[in-house]
This record gives C-alpha cells, sequence and structure tokens, in this order.
C-alpha cells in the first residue's frame, strides 16, 4: 500500500478498508487476538509487538507523507494514528454481517470522519483552524 503512487488521503482509505476487512471477515479471531494476545508465550508476544510496531510505522509513514504533503494538519500525528487504528480495532465489538452496512462502507465513513472531522466548518470549538 505505501508503494501505491496515490495520495496520503487515499492511502488512509485503502489502509482504513483492509484494516476493517480483515476484522470484518474474521471476527471470532478479532475477539480472541484484541482480549487475549497478551497471554500468549513470551516468545510469540514480543513475535506480535513487533509486527504491531512495524504496522504502527506504516501509519505513521501514510500520515507523515500527508504531511509533508500538505494534505494534513501537522498537529498531533501520533494522537492521528492512535485515532484510526482505535477505530478500527473495535470494529470486532459492535460489526455485524447481518447489519445495514458492509465493512466497505464503514470504512468509507470512517475514513470521511477522520479525513474532514465532524464540525460542519471545520473550526474547532476553541476557535483555531
Amino acid at each position: 500500500m505505501l508503494e501505491k503512487d496515490v495520495s496520503a488521503a487515499e492511502k488512509l482509505r485503502l489502509g482504513l478498508a483492509a484494516h476493517i476487512g480483515v476484522i470484518a471477515h474474521r471476527l471470532e479471531a478479532a475477539r480472541v487476538f484484541f482480549h487475549e494476545w497478551h497471554a500468549l508465550g513470551k516468545e510469540r508476544r514480543q513475535e506480535i509487538l513487533e509486527k504491531r510496531l512495524s504496522y504502527e510505522a506504516m501509519w505513521d509513514e501514510i500520515l507523515q507523507q500527508g504531511i509533508s504533503q500538505g494534505e494534513f494538519s501537522a498537529d498531533g500525528a501520533r494522537f492521528a494514528r492512535l485515532l484510526i487504528l482505535s477505530v478500527a480495532n473495535w470494529v470486532y465489538q459492535w460489526y455485524s454481517p447481518n447489519g445495514s452496512h458492509s465493512p466497505e462502507q464503514i470504512a468509507h465513513q470512517f475514513s470521511a470522519l477522520i479525513l474532514h472531522g465532524i464540525a460542519a466548518n471545520h473550526e474547532d470549538k476553541l476557535g483555531r483552524r
């Protein structure tokens, strides 16, 4: 995904869709993983931790690309990553394959909220732009 010749915003959308898609199609595995990964043996837990750090670094790279190209605000890149992954990781708690939204629709809605926020005028309540 990082190698694709698309904007950082599009990489964010693609990454979020892929992440949510995996969780939605493997709900039981996601539930077990997010609750029980810490119970793994030391070596396996370390392996998971290294993969998680690598995955987080990929998101950091997307966000930094967006910042350097003027697509994203330079404020709070770390918090943006935490928000993105928290939103995506929590899908297993409430998503239902029988629900009214597909994983792709959920990813689209989340991407729009992440990229554009919920404020109608894109000004935060502290008056900053």
